[in-house]
């Protein structure tokens, strides 16, 4: 479930998170970021009853319920929470302002963290769109992404990548297996 990424010299906890990449035409970042963590629960977690009980989707299913459209992206809102709340139950979806406390405590607890930020003035100093990213681990000093478009083990230091998030007003997809469902065997439903 987590292996130790070697960064200048020491080691860094991450979660094995599977990784996807966005095609340079394609503006599916938080698509691949939220298959990423739903196949990381499915295919990984090591709890067979959080495995079991994680839905399998496909990129294309995902698009049509976070409304992404290839070309111009998800609209982030508290309707896109909504909705994947009400279409795989099984999980538990939250978007909100949060910190790298917070992120960490969820890494603790096997749970990888999707984040919101613009990387244009993480790499350029200037506003451009926004990007997502799923973070897998981190230590003081840096943040490690499965990041669509940059790669598998983005490693960022955090004082770059705060102006990033920030401007995005430091968001996180917070998802979580449901402690409250349960999935009736015989009829193959959540219940």
């Amino acid at each position: 479930m987590e292996t130790y990424l070697p960064v200048n010299g020491s080691h860094i906890k991450v979660l094995n998170v599977p990784y996807f990449v966005q095609n340079d035409t394609e503006w599916l970042c938080l698509v691949y970021s939220i298959k990423m963590v739903m196949d990381f629960y499915k295919n990984i977690h090591t709890t067979l009853e959080i495995r079991q009980r994680s839905p399998n989707t496909t990129r294309d299913e995902l698009m049509g319920v976070t409304r992404t459209k290839i070309t111009t992206g998800t609209p982030v809102s508290d309707d896109l929470v909504q909705s994947l709340n009400t279409k795989f139950p099984s999980l538990q979806f939250e978007l909100k302002e949060t910190n790298y406390g917070e992120i960490k405590k969820e890494l603790n607890r096997h749970n990888p963290v999707i984040v919101m930020y613009n990387p244009t003035i993480l790499f350029n100093g200037e506003v451009g769109p926004g990007h997502s990213g799923v973070v897998i681990g981190m230590n003081k000093q840096l943040i490690v992404l499965n990041n669509p478009w940059y790669g598998p083990s983005f490693c960022v230091e955090k004082t770059a990548f705060d102006e990033a998030w920030e401007i995005e007003y430091n968001r996180g997809l917070f998802i979580k297996p449901n402690s409250q469902q349960r999935i009736d065997e015989h009829a193959g439903t959540v219940a």
